[in-house]
């Protein structure tokens, strides 16, 4: 009887432990997330609203996509499916390509971007996740023809 008892407890633990080693762990990133405009300090009129969808950010190719309504009304779709290699990406917006971007992570909760939009303003992004995960800050810089500008950009976790 303790043979058998000892049998299932190890046989018990293994499949426990494999299980353990098998999981994949979550994406803290990975999301649906709503634009705080009362948190955010925009250089142009801030959007109405906006809804990031972030697919994948950590565990492989970076995907997202960002829907929602500029300030004047019309509707807004943006979208990136990149690395985090330094290689440059393009960003569509509203079926166009708005943007070049190159991502580079700088840990599981932090990313750096440079890019140039599609007027050639060169632009430069921190990204960053709060340390409990319920927020997304984005530190937007940039110095071109139009001159300079900074904005902050927080986003909310839905899901």
């Amino acid at each position: 009887m303790k043979k058998i008892a000892l049998l299932v407890l190890t046989l018990g633990f293994t499949i426990a432990i494999s299980a353990q080693n098998t999981q994949s762990v979550a994406d803290p990133w990975v999301g649906t997330w709503k634009l705080d405009a009362s948190q955010s300090h925009f250089h142009n009129p801030a959007p109405q609203q906006e809804t990031v969808q972030i697919e994948s950010l950590n565990q492989g190719p970076i995907r997202y996509t960002v829907s929602g309504t500029d300030a004047e009304g019309k509707p807004l779709l943006e979208s990136f499916d990149g690395k985090a290699d330094g290689q440059t990406y393009p960003v569509a917006v509203n079926g166009f390509e708005g943007a070049r971007m190159s991502l580079s992570r700088v840990s599981d909760r932090e990313y750096t971007g440079q890019g140039t939009m599609a007027d050639g303003t060169p632009i430069t992004e921190k990204i960053s996740l709060s340390p409990d995960g319920k927020t997304i800050t984005i530190q937007r810089d940039s110095t071109g023809n139009k001159g300079s500008f900074s904005e902050t950009v927080v986003f909310v976790r839905q899901q």
